[in-house]
């Protein structure tokens, strides 16, 4: 016997599913020109967006820290490492959040 309570269950579960995005993945990184991911086993070559800073091995920032003369030289050093560090490459381990048929690529992640 249905009760009302329980058709309101089944109506939220129905709708719930139907609005429900894809959950977040961890992905590998296997081209940065063009960027391929591998998605749940599946390789993706297409759709991928991320922040170009990420894949692009000309980078702006050396230069313009260069000519910050009120910065030290251990803080110009550091910035330019930890830029280093967020670049992506091959082999690299991503967080990918798809939306319809598009993959957003979050970022660099680490297994702890």
């Amino acid at each position: 016997m249905e009760t009302p309570y329980s058709r309101m269950v089944k109506a939220m579960r129905e709708e719930g599913e139907h609005n429900n995005a894809f959950e977040m993945a961890v992905c590998i990184v296997t081209s940065i020109d063009p960027v391929a991911i591998v998605y749940n086993n599946v390789p993706i070559d297409h759709n991928i967006y991320c922040n170009e800073g990420w894949i692009y091995p000309e980078d702006p920032l050396d230069g313009i820290l260069e000519g910050e003369k009120y910065l030290s030289e251990g803080l110009k050093s550091y910035l330019s490492e930890l830029n280093g560090k967020l670049k992506i490459q091959p082999g690299d381990t991503v967080a990918v959040q798809r939306v319809g048929n598009s993959f957003l690529i979050m970022g660099k992640v680490v297994m702890m």
